[in-house]
Order: structure tokens, then sequence, then C-alpha cells
């Protein structure tokens, strides 16, 4: 998919009739933004969706599990991205490391069998549909 975006972008800025440097950069930035932005958002829903879920319980309980899920990502933050740049990526390829990420994101035993699922599909579907050999 990656190696088609360019010719997507180019065959949209034709069929929109863009021929100033002002239009392919607006048309451009659109594109990021639709290929980024909105991923990132999702992503970026997760700790605060933790923090709420942890906020529901007691008072005590409450604090205690708000400050060990901050500390809880942050350990995971800095592990995933020590092993992901120093292990994964120059032991195995960077392709076999976005497949092996579902793996980790599923593996959560208080997540649903189905909701375990979609992170490792939704990859995988990503990845492996478009290549052509």
């Amino acid at each position: 998919m990656a190696n088609k975006i360019p010719g997507l972008l180019v065959n949209t800025g034709l069929r929109f009739h863009i021929s100033s440097w002002a239009g392919l950069l607006t048309l451009q930035i659109l594109s990021v933004a639709l290929l980024i932005l909105l991923p990132a958002f999702f992503m970026g829903m997760v700790m605060p969706l933790v923090l709420v879920w942890a906020g529901t319980k007691q008072n005590d309980q409450s604090v205690q599990l708000v400050g060990r899920s901050y500390a809880v990502n942050t350990l995971g933050a800095i592990a995933g991205a020590f092993v992901a740049g120093f292990v994964l990526v120059p032991k195995l390829t960077t392709r076999f490391t976005i497949l092996l990420r579902p793996f980790f994101a599923s593996s959560s035993p208080q997540r649903r069998t189905s909701l375990r699922l979609m992170p490792g599909i939704a990859t995988c579907g990503a990845l492996w549909l478009p290549v052509r050999r």
C-alpha cells in the first residue's frame, strides 16, 4: 500500500485539476492527516479510557490504580521502544517487527478474546493483503 500512495496522490491532484504549489501542499497535508492523525487519535484514546476505568473504583483503590496505570504505561513505553529499536529491528526485519506487535498488544489476559484479535487482524491485513510477488 505504501508504494501506491504517491500514485494516488498524483491521480487525485490531476482529478481535481490542482496546478499550483499551494494546492499540492494542501492535498499532501490532507493525505497525511488521513493516514496519520486518525490512527494516532485512536491510539491516544487508550490511556484516558484506562484512567476512566481506574477512576470508577473506590477512592483509595482508584488513586492506586491511576498511579499504577501511569507507571506501567511509562515502563511499557520505555521497554517497547528499547526492544523494538535495539533488538527486534536490527535482528529481524522491520516488517516482522510490525507483524509481531499485535501479539504483544493482544497478550493482555484482561481483554475479551474477540477484542484481543482485532489489532492482529487489522495489522496483518494491512501488511499482507497489498503485497504482490
